[in-house]
This record gives C-alpha cells, structure tokens and sequence, in this order.
C-alpha cells in the first residue's frame, strides 16, 4: 500500500529482488534465483522482449496478490513463479535439490514439499505457482486453443529490445537464412506462519 499511497514506486521492482542481509542464505537465495532467471532467459533465446514481457506480467500478477495478502516481500514468490513457467515448459528435464533428483514436471512440487518439511511458510510458493499457471494459461494454452493471445508482446516492447537480440549481443543466423530470411528476423496485517528464512531456498541444480 506504501508504494500507491507514499508514491514509493521503487517498491515495485525492490520488493521482487530483496533478499535480506548478506550472508551465506543470502548467496544461496540469489544463486536459485539467477538460475531460474537464466533459464527462463534462454527459453527466450533471441527474443528478448519475450521474456521482458513474461517479467512484467509475473510482476503485476504478484503485485495483485500481495494487496490482498498484504505481502510485503515477493523475492520468493518470483523464484517460484519463474521455476513453475520453466518446470512446465521443460517437464522432461531433471533437476536436483542437494542430492534428490526430480523431473522438472514434480520439481516445484518437491520444493515446496522440502520447505514445509523445514517448517517455512509455503504461502509464497502458492502464490507464486499460481501466478506463473496464470501467465503460462494466457500466454501458452490460451492461444492454442481458443485462438486468443491477449498477452502478445507489445510492439513498443520489440522496438526497446528487438528480436534476435540479447543484450548487447547478436545472435546470428546461418549465411542462407541472414541472406534470405531478413524480414523474419523482424505492513502485514496477517500471520501465515513462521514465515520463510530468508535465503532458506536450496541451490539447485540442473
């Protein structure tokens, strides 16, 4: 509510990145959620705006829960959203967490089964499964079955970041396709629990 009420809009982005105060679950919590930020990032591979967009939506998404909630913290729930659009859109592949390997389809469901067992809260797990199948509902299943895509990419975003483009780098098609193929490259007022350690997320691995 500060960030409306105060105009306090860094909120929006600080509060999806705040980890706590540095220390070894503090490197442990930005080391899951860089890997779930790189592999979304390469499923979007060469398309930038792609990914950017899928950011924004999660965000806002989150953002909506977190008044009803009254949730002051999101870094988690972003972990989570971004680990279930990946998990899905990858089902076949595996992933670990210490020495237990699971298969990407049960993945989120491991891990949030591991945090009740270490009697965190799971509630931003929740919220952040549910958010990213919303966003996978509009943006992968909704299309393809009733035609309907009203999570596109804006144009404007394209232009800012346009495709076939990561970064500062190109990414290059074949000679055939570069010499054909130009025009395709176009305050918390409620208890849900102990709560979360911070940083408490598992390095995982693929």
């Amino acid at each position: 509510t500060r960030t409306v009420t105060n105009l306090e809009l860094w909120r929006i982005v600080t509060s999806c990145v705040f980890f706590g105060k540095f220390g070894f679950p503090w490197i442990m919590s930005v080391a899951t959620f860089y890997l779930h930020m790189k592999n979304n990032e390469e499923t979007h591979r060469g398309k930038l705006a792609d990914f950017v967009w899928q950011l924004i939506n999660v965000i806002v998404g989150l953002h909506i829960f977190a008044v009803i909630l009254e949730m002051q913290l999101l870094s988690f729930a972003l972990t989570m959203s971004l680990c279930w659009i990946w998990c899905r859109r990858n089902p076949t592949a595996q992933l670990s967490i210490y020495m237990f390997k699971f298969s990407a389809n049960y993945f989120p469901f491991a891990l949030m089964a591991f945090h009740l067992l270490m009697g965190m809260s799971i509630m931003d797990d929740i919220v952040g499964i549910v958010v990213g199948h919303a966003f996978l509902f509009l943006r992968d299943m909704l299309p393809k079955t009733h035609n309907i895509d009203i999570l596109q990419t804006p144009q404007w975003l394209i232009r800012i970041f346009p495709y076939d483009k990561l970064g500062a780098y190109t990414v290059h098609a074949p000679g055939e396709a570069r010499a054909g193929g130009a025009a395709a490259a176009a305050p918390a007022g409620r208890n849900w629990g102990r709560g979360r350690v911070l940083g408490a997320l598992s390095l995982i691995h693929i």
